[in-house]
Order: structure tokens, then sequence, then C-alpha cells
């Protein structure tokens, strides 16, 4: 049986399907039974999901078209130099 600190250890491989069968197994055993590592899990899929919303927003906010205006800009302006 793992531990909490088993799971804790491996809560990201199991959220990103990286561990084995009988791996995954364990840790879904030890969740049936630990409200503690559920609750843990559950924050960390949050925490996850809100960092990832968080960074494409992100990236969606970066106007990438006038940063590229302004190296033209940049570029035109010092080759006249």
């Amino acid at each position: 049986m793992l531990s909490c600190k088993d799971v804790a250890n491996r809560a990201s491989d199991y959220l990103d399907n990286q561990t084995d069968a009988r791996l995954r197994w364990q840790i879904r055993l030890h969740l049936m039974m630990c409200s503690h590592c559920r609750r843990f899990m559950r924050h960390l899929r949050l925490t996850r999901h809100l960092v990832k919303n968080t960074v494409q927003q992100e990236k969606n906010d970066i106007d990438t078209e006038a940063i590229y205006h302004r190296v033209l800009q940049r570029i035109e302006t010092e080759k006249k130099s």
C-alpha cells in the first residue's frame, strides 16, 4: 500500500498519465481510502488548470503584431543610420 508521501511524490505523473497500470491502481486505491490525498489531488488538479489557463491568457494578451511592426521599424531605422 502506498503512503501519502508516495502519492504526493507521484501525483503529477498520475495526472499526466505517466504511470504504469499497477501504480495507477495503487494510487486510486489510496485515494479511495484517504480523504487528505483526495483533497491534495483535487487542489493539484485545480492549480494546474488555473496555471494553464493563466499562461494561455497571457499569451493571448500579447500583441505580437505590434511587436513585429516595432521590430521592423527598428530595423529600418538602423539601416538608415
